[in-house]
């Protein structure tokens, strides 16, 4: 299985741009306190997980087999913790905050799960 880094790079980076500008047009609609740079914050912590995650997801394609599958599933989970380590932060940063910032990581969450999903099926069937 070969993995283009750059393409992923490059392809997240669109995927967590645009939902960055959904939230900030739909948290300035609805509620405008909930308009902040913390979004993008957000986003850009998201891009850096994203990056690392496929940095190691790369190294470990190249021994295949159950190694890949097992590394996979870790980088998963090291992924999650990152992340949930950057939402307490941002808890304790900012509690006035915190329930637009929890909804805006549970969005990014799900749009960079579903992209992973779409992207990882593709190269797997490749």
């Amino acid at each position: 299985m070969e993995l283009r880094i750059k393409t992923y790079a490059i392809r997240t980076l669109v995927c967590l741009g645009l939902t960055a500008l959904l939230l900030l047009g739909v948290a300035y609609a609805l509620y405008p306190v909930a308009f902040s740079w913390k979004i993008l914050l957000l986003a850009a912590v998201f891009y850096s997980v994203c990056l690392l995650g496929i940095v190691l997801i790369a190294k470990l394609a190249k021994r295949g087999g159950r190694t890949f599958i097992s590394g996979y599933m870790a980088v998963k989970a090291i992924k999650m913790v990152l992340l949930l380590i950057t939402l307490l932060v941002f808890f304790f940063a900012d509690r006035a905050a915190i329930r637009w910032i929890t909804v805006a990581f549970l969005v990014f969450y799900v749009v960079t799960l579903i992209f992973d999903t779409v992207y990882f099926s593709r190269a797997l069937k490749k």
